[in-house]
């Protein structure tokens, strides 16, 4: 799969140049292995909120639509505060993508910079589109709305800033483990 960045997109995750989401490998396919259900319901009683939080941490996500959430929840924080273990811990480790972006995040403020994102990146909406073209995984569309977003030098300075944008975004999803990842990612 290959897609090219706007200019929106491109501004929003610092203008890096990215790779197809077909360099991304690894892990198995989660159609075929079966969704893990969640040890909570979606909307679990004020008792079982409790014992959870009494027992230990609950459950991470666990569908794909819950990840991809999770780690745009992360990437959004991570811009804000210069740290990128929380949605590189949603990837496989091979997502090229994600790393690319990791990078520059590291790179912006390792050299005395920040970044800011206004509203963050959400997620609108996600559907599947099917299997992986290059082996196993499952790939999803969506809809992901991206807060407009400052680079700063060290000094303060504006570096560089995109608009906000709504984009359509490809994810592949593999297992690793036993656990659902994110393998790659690609704009539309």
């Amino acid at each position: 799969m290959s897609g090219r960045w706007s200019r929106a997109v491109a501004g929003a995750a610092l203008m890096l140049a990215l790779p197809a989401l077909s360099a991304c490998n690894g892990g198995g396919d989660p159609e075929s292995e079966g969704t893990p259900t969640p040890k909570f319901s979606e909307a679990p009683s004020e008792s079982a909120s409790a014992s959870a939080s009494a027992s230990g941490p609950a459950p991470g996500p666990v569908t794909p639509k819950q990840i991809a959430k999770a780690y745009l929840r992360e990437l959004s924080r991570g811009i804000n505060e210069g740290e990128v273990d929380g949605f590189l811990n949603y990837t496989n480790g091979a997502c090229i993508n994600c790393q690319s972006v990791a990078d520059g995040i590291e790179q912006r403020y390792g050299s005395g910079g920040s970044m800011k994102n206004s509203s963050g990146w959400q997620l609108v909406s996600f559907q599947k589109l099917g299997a992986a073209p290059d082996g196993p995984g499952t790939v999803y569309t969506s809809t992901v709305d991206i807060g407009s977003q400052q680079s700063l030098d060290a000094s303060g300075s504006i570096v560089q800033q995109s608009q906000a944008s709504t984009e359509t975004f490809i994810f592949l999803f593999r297992r690793v483990d036993g656990e659902l990842k994110i393998a790659g990612w690609d704009v539309k």
